[in-house]
């Protein structure tokens, strides 16, 4: 399994900008930049009150297991985030799995 993270590629691919002498090559081509489709995918992701007490718990439990004295519970922020990314991941994978379909066509008598 690889340790690479798939974050679905740009969300907003731009690879050329418009200037006043024509079109140039933009800095943000190159993949560095912007916000992945796995960003976008977290960003619009819902988090209900029962998935955030369900990841306090299992943080909890986690550091009874644990047992460690100078363990400090991650904030609300950081559980939300992994929850809303492990979600992100969950419509990648979604997404690579179903084929495309095709735009259902007009009907021409409307």
């Amino acid at each position: 399994m690889s340790d690479t993270i798939n974050d679905g590629g740009p969300a907003f691919p731009q690879t050329y900008c418009p200037t006043s002498e024509g079109r140039v090559e933009s800095p943000w081509s190159d993949g560095f930049g912007g916000l992945s489709a796995r960003d976008v995918f977290a960003i619009f992701a819902t988090v209900s009150p029962a998935e955030l007490d369900d990841a306090r718990k299992r943080e909890h439990a986690r550091m009874l297991a644990d047992r460690a004295c100078e363990y400090r519970e991650r904030d609300d922020r950081f559980l939300e985030a992994e929850i809303r990314y492990r979600k992100a991941d969950a419509m990648l994978k979604a997404r690579q799995s179903t084929p495309d379909t095709p735009a259902p066509e007009a009907d021409e008598g409307e």
